[in-house]
């Protein structure tokens, strides 16, 4: 059952069908006709106000939603005064809360208006931040959260539950204080508040794991001849990440339309062209190796897929049974200590991570690099594969005495 808004007259009506009967409720929210996207069924615009009245349509969406399953899961019968009742007391409710925890409320609005804009990862992403501070709030046993509650002493001490209590690594903490400070700029910019303590607050950060795999050792594994059928699939899904940079969920979604060949200078060049998942913005390069021709011909332009927690649990298993990657490695981080075998250290962000070392340190230009794998800044990309780690140990070779 699915509830559906949509605009009749200046009125927002949600719609649904039971036993073939059409329902409707209105929502107690107006906009003019040419504010209403037809196809997103949303309320087009910016600010605060535009975001909360698409939110509240988007709650109770699911409240409806929840409600209609609850009732058939116990066998009772539909009535539709029942249902508005029910609303009214979650509003009544709703409201008696907002006007004491306003940067919760935002934060609501800014994830429900960002689910037509980012990935779905992106909000997920957000959704878990969100989650985090409430548990906090509850924990410390805060009620007024206002925008200006934010201050450096309240994240901090939020940095420290997350630390602590909740047990996360300094780059997740990070991403947490990132997600906050998102949402508490925008409702700044949008005017809703002037605290700016928060923009003092320094996200934790923690150097990643730096493993890549080198060209020759890819090769390697493309010249290996002792997998079976299946683990040569698993491998090649592998190998084709390393030779194009590609994320994950970018390489699972590719098809034999998202590949083609321009002559350039009387040599066939093969292109690949996508929407990138995470950033909803079209790459289109051209494939850098020939070794990545080779494995689409392999399999006719349709790779091997498979999910992310098959290939990585399944590369672990192929690595270990061959006895590759069997160099060990010593870590030293908040969360990970210790000397590991390198391919344990291995998943199929490697692979990504592998494709932009190797351009780089052959010394393809880095906004060339950038251009394949979507980043953005110079300075993130340079951070991503440590290029001051290779730039400072290159430096050093002149020095040698032998």
């Amino acid at each position: 059952m699915k509830v559906t808004p949509k605009l009749k007259k200046k009125s927002i009506v949600l719609s649904y069908r039971l036993d073939s009967i059409l329902y409707e409720l209105y929502v107690n929210i107006t906009v003019e006709s040419d504010r209403w996207s037809i196809s997103k069924r949303i309320i087009k615009g910016e600010g605060s106000i535009v975001a909360e009245k698409n939110a509240k349509i988007k709650k109770y969406q699911k409240e409806i939603e929840l409600y209609i399953l609850r009732l058939r899961s116990e066998g009772r019968e539909y009535v539709h005064n029942d249902l508005k009742e029910h609303l009214k007391k979650i509003e009544y409710n709703k409201s008696s809360i907002d006007s004491s925890t306003s940067f919760i409320a935002y934060f609501e609005s800014y994830i429900a208006i960002g689910e037509d804009r980012y990935a779905s990862q992106t909000i997920k992403a957000y959704n878990t931040t969100k989650n985090h501070f409430i548990a906090y709030i509850k924990k410390e046993g805060k009620r007024n959260v206002t925008f200006d509650s934010l201050t450096v002493s309240f994240l901090t001490s939020f940095n420290d539950y997350l630390n602590i209590t909740v047990g996360l690594s300094p780059a997740s903490r990070g991403k947490q204080i990132k997600n906050v400070k998102a949402v508490m700029k925008k409702a700044l910019d949008e005017n809703l508040h002037s605290n700016r303590d928060f923009q003092a607050v320094k996200k934790d950060k923690e150097s990643s794991v730096n493993v890549f795999l080198k060209f020759s050792e890819i090769i390697e594994m493309i010249d290996f001849d002792k997998f079976t059928a299946d683990e040569q699939k698993v491998v090649d899904a592998f190998v084709f990440i390393c030779l194009t940079g590609l994320r994950y969920k970018d390489y699972y979604n590719l098809e034999n339309y998202n590949f083609y060949d321009v002559t350039v200078d009387d040599k066939k060049v093969w292109y690949l062209s996508f929407i990138q998942h995470k950033t909803r913005e079209k790459v289109e390069v051209p494939i850098m190796y020939k070794e990545a021709i080779e494995l689409l011909r392999k399999y006719n332009f349709e790779l091997p897929k498979f999910t992310n927690a098959f290939l990585n649990s399944n590369l672990k298993e192929v690595f270990e049974k061959h006895t590759l990657f069997s160099n060990k490695v010593q870590i030293l981080k908040e969360k990970k200590k210790g000397i590991y075998l390198r391919r344990d250290l291995i998943t199929i962000h490697t692979g990504r991570r592998s494709f932009c070392t190797n351009q780089y340190l052959q010394g393809t230009p880095s906004q060339f690099i950038m251009a394949a794998s979507g980043h953005k800044t110079e300075s993130a990309f340079r951070i991503y594969i440590k290029a001051d780690s290779f730039d400072k140990a290159n430096g050093l070779l002149k020095y040698i005495n032998y």
